[in-house]
């Protein structure tokens, strides 16, 4: 059929890239009556190949065709591939002869891995046999979403496991853009090369595939005609975590470009049917994406003016899934379908996640807590309470509450509340390099007693913490779980920054590689940094040592003089008091080495649920995340001296959305209406140079109408008892 002949020639490339929809931008054109439409109006998108040119085009150009993947699978030899290269060509120009279109769309998302040599021996092959009238198309996607549907296309083929595939890609990722979009504009010429967000493109009226009709020239009626084809690839996150552990078992590629001897194309399809959420990747490993991108998103900005500069990851729960008796069943029976070689792999996958699970729900768990003379001990009464009341699950766990220096012991009527609570009370007596910085101590506290606990999992707690919920404490295959920083604070958000000197110095003193540090977001001024964790709220497998490596690591850095902020010394909120210059120094030292004990020694951390260690003064900066539901139910809150005695924001606070019912009425009830009398006996106490029995006796009198209640700035109650001590 012959269209408009006094129209010139124009070809149409459209080269991905790679998981922006080109599947169903490919099946769409290729279908029997979408195809004759097109050629109505004078489009030839080549019916003699496969609807994915990637195959015929890639191999037909690229250096070695022999280590093309396909190929590969298909076991081809050399000469069939040769062979094979000869008819797509001659198959090409066959049609092209034969229909006599002005207008020749050509599409493969591989077209975007040739090489510079490659795609100009490509571009002069085209003049050829059409024109060199050329139009390049390449649709962009976010890199953090295409990174991940990535990962899931290479687990599901069958060609990496999860954790080879995430290596792969944070190698491409680096330079996705510049690497896949540069080498057109060198060889076509950028009036030649047009590059669309995916995301944009997505949102036309007639989604991705619309877009793209629109863009070669067809009208809103022409394309309402066009029957669309939309292609859905996602499989869930339990089938990618059994194909990844049958890919890593048993490799569908081997050595040398071969396919595995037991393994064949196509081989893990059944288990694609698994139903469950929907394929993810961990939370540090998207921060990892980010910044590896950082550079590449910025070079898109400026050369093409799309922005994924401001993209963000949102902090999830772990990534997880329930293998119920109903799920484990839907398992097999999609295993029946395969090989019994892969048969036997999905066998024992189920059992060792089964393992997994029995040691998981038989794991003993046990929190950690400090208590000291004043509103430290009323604070950590408070904690234990809400762990009785809200723990759920984990609510009759061991509770250690430590006191770290003989001269501020709790008093007799907490040791009372605390035994009666079950709590463990353990006096122990430390001597801190720099007694200056308070959080020092519970560095050392809780390294001590990670030797002392028989408990398999520990949870390291500050005292002005509450939980109002059942938490989720399993650390699946990680080895830890906290949240990220609240605001950057002293942690590093690379090279160009200042205080990347300390980290920089910090790892090479503890013999870490700085490079294994992950980044993470902080979570009100959302700023990429160094693997910077909120230390109030820690859990660890005991096992690992984890708490012991961050206090050898934390002595180590005093003893060099190595302070977090010596070059720029500032006050610094940390826990009650305002820090002096001197605590200023160390403030953030202890959450550093706490990240290079993780990371350091090749282990991995958990990100604990954004409701978890939720930082109540920041509500206000937070409010639309909570009132949308990013922070789901927050089930545990850092209050720091917000629901003091002398604060009157505390009431504002807790009456505002994104709490569970019973756990902030629970806090209300009981603490809440006891306010104004514990502000009152606060200034008096400060008022007035009471003996320390008498404070002693007052405290237990209040104790026995549920005396926690009395909630003071910490500051303020320690100067006062000091001078009772002093006396």
């Amino acid at each position: 059929m012959s269209f408009d002949k006094g129209k010139e020639k124009e070809i149409f490339l459209h080269v991905g890239l790679h998981k922006t929809g080109t599947t169903s931008i490919q099946d769409t054109l290729h279908v029997d009556h979408n195809n004759k439409l097109l050629e109505s109006k004078g489009y030839l998108y080549p019916k003699c190949w496969p609807s994915n040119h990637s195959i015929p085009i890639y191999s037909s150009f690229c250096d070695d065709p022999t280590a093309y993947h396909i190929h590969i699978r298909n076991g081809y030899t050399a000469d069939q591939i040769a062979s094979l290269n000869e008819r797509y060509l001659n198959e090409l120009q066959a049609e092209i002869d034969e229909r006599k279109l002005t207008s020749l769309i050509l599409s493969g998302e591989d077209i975007s891995l040739l090489s510079v040599n490659n795609l100009s021996v490509y571009k002069e092959y085209l003049s050829t046999i059409f024109t060199d009238n050329i139009k390049v198309m390449i649709y962009v996607r976010s890199p953090l979403e295409w990174t991940v549907s990535a990962i899931q296309q290479f687990v599901k083929t069958g060609r990496e496991s999860y954790k080879n595939a995430a290596a792969h890609f944070e190698k491409i990722i680096e330079n996705l853009f510049v690497n896949r979009i540069d080498k057109f504009v060198h060889v076509f010429g950028k009036e030649s090369v047009n590059v669309y967000s995916f995301e944009e493109a997505v949102l036309d009226k007639f989604g991705l595939v619309g877009h793209f009709l629109s863009t070669i020239g067809m009208s809103d009626k022409e394309i309402s005609n066009v029957h669309l084809v939309t292609a859905n690839e996602s499989i869930s996150l339990i089938a990618g975590d059994i194909i990844s552990y049958i890919n890593e078992k048993m490799p569908l590629f081997r050595e040398k470009n071969l396919l595995g001897e037991q393994r064949s194309d196509g081989d893990i399809r059944p288990l694609w049917r698994i139903k469950g959420p929907k394929f993810d990747i961990p939370y540090f490993d998207k921060q990892r994406i980010l910044e590896l991108s950082r550079n590449d998103r910025a070079w898109l900005k400026k050369n093409w003016g799309i922005d994924y500069t401001s993209v963000e990851v949102l902090q999830t729960s772990v990534l997880n899934y329930e293998l119920s008796n109903e799920k484990v069943e839907e398992i097999k029976q999609a295993a029946l379908e395969l090989s019994p070689i892969l048969r036997s792999l999905v066998l024992e996958y189920l059992s060792a996640k089964s393992k997994e699970a029995l040691a998981e729900k038989d794991a003993i768990y046990e929190f950690v807590i400090i208590a000291e003379l004043g509103i430290s001990e009323v604070q950590a009464v408070m904690l234990c309470e809400s762990i009785r009341q809200f723990g759920g699950r984990y609510s009759q766990s061991g509770i250690a509450v430590i006191s770290p220096r003989p001269d501020r012991r709790p008093g007799k009527a907490t040791l009372q509340r605390l035994e009666g609570l079950g709590a463990r009370y353990i006096p122990l007596s430390f001597v801190s390099p720099c007694p200056e910085y308070e959080a020092g101590f519970k560095v050392l506290v809780w390294a001590e007693y990670e030797k002392m606990s028989t408990a398999d999992i520990l949870v390291g707690l500050d005292s002005d913490t509450v939980f109002l919920a059942e938490p989720d404490l399993s650390l699946g295959n990680d080895n830890a779980a906290a949240r990220p920083v609240t605001v950057q604070g002293i942690c590093s958000t690379g090279a160009e920054d200042p205080r990347d000197a300390y980290w920089q110095s910090l790892c090479s003193l503890c013999g870490v590689d700085y490079n294994r540090l992950p980044f993470v977001v902080s979570v009100v001024d959302r700023q990429t940094v160094k693997a910077g964790y909120n230390g109030g709220f820690v859990v660890v497998r005991r096992s690992c040592g984890i708490f012991q490596r961050t206090a050898d690591y934390f002595l180590l850095s005093v003893a060099a003089g190595l302070h977090p902020l010596t070059n720029e010394v500032r006050q610094i909120q940390a826990g009650h008091d305002p820090a002096s210059v001197a605590d200023s120094d160390y403030v953030g030292s202890g959450e550093a080495c706490l990240a290079l004990a993780i990371w350091g020694t090749g282990l991995t951390v958990r990100a604990l649920p954004p409701g978890h260690n939720f930082p109540l003064p920041q509500y206000r900066n937070l409010r639309p995340e909570v009132e949308s539901g990013q922070f789901g139910e927050l089930t545990h809150i850092q209050y720091r001296d917000l629901l003091t005695a002398v604060s009157a924001k505390a009431p504002d606070f807790l009456g505002y959305y994104g709490y569970p019912k019973a756990g902030i009425a629970w806090l209300k009830e009981s603490g809440l209406s006891r306010f104004q009398q514990a502000a009152v006996y606060v200034r008096e106490l400060e008022q007035r140079d009471i003996e320390l029995a008498s404070f002693r006796k007052e405290l237990e009198k209040i104790y026995s109408s549920n005396g926690w209640k009395i909630l003071s700035k910490y500051y303020k109650l320690r100067d006062a008892i000091s001078r009772i001590i002093s006396k």
